[in-house]
């Protein structure tokens, strides 16, 4: 969310320009909107997954969850997140693309030496077979 904040509030100083809303703090409008949204959307968050965590884990498995992030460790780990979930987003999206890039020629290889028809018309499935590579 914090990454999120200063696009949304870009967007929305964007959309008060067009309505002839100049904003003299930008800066602060970003901070409170940022503060603002963390609240609501930590609050909501939790609301909505806590149910999750007591339908996946036993009273016994939550302690020790409990006591693992109120470690060391934990608080470590708890504080690394937020960037370790960023740059694996970035990394994910590059993999991706990558993987975009190679993958249609090796699913037509297997389709094809696998005799998989993934269409009615046997023209059509070396169509896709032909698309892919």
């Amino acid at each position: 969310m914090s990454s999120q904040a200063p696009i949304i509030a870009s967007a929305l100083q964007n959309n008060l320009r067009m309505q002839g809303i100049d904003l003299s703090d930008p800066q602060r409008f970003t901070e409170i909107l940022t503060e603002e949204m963390l609240a609501e959307f930590t609050t909501r968050m939790r609301a909505e997954t806590a149910p999750l965590y007591l339908n996946a884990f036993s009273p016994e498995d939550l302690a020790g969850i409990v006591a693992f992030y109120e470690s060391e460790t934990g608080r470590a780990l708890l504080a690394a997140t937020p960037m370790l979930t960023q740059q694996g987003a970035v990394i994910g999206g590059r993999v991706g693309t990558e993987l975009g890039q190679t993958l249609g020629p090796r699913i037509a290889a297997r389709l094809q030496a696998e005799g998989i028809q993934l269409t009615t018309d046997p023209a059509m499935n070396q169509r896709l077979i032909d698309s892919l590579r």
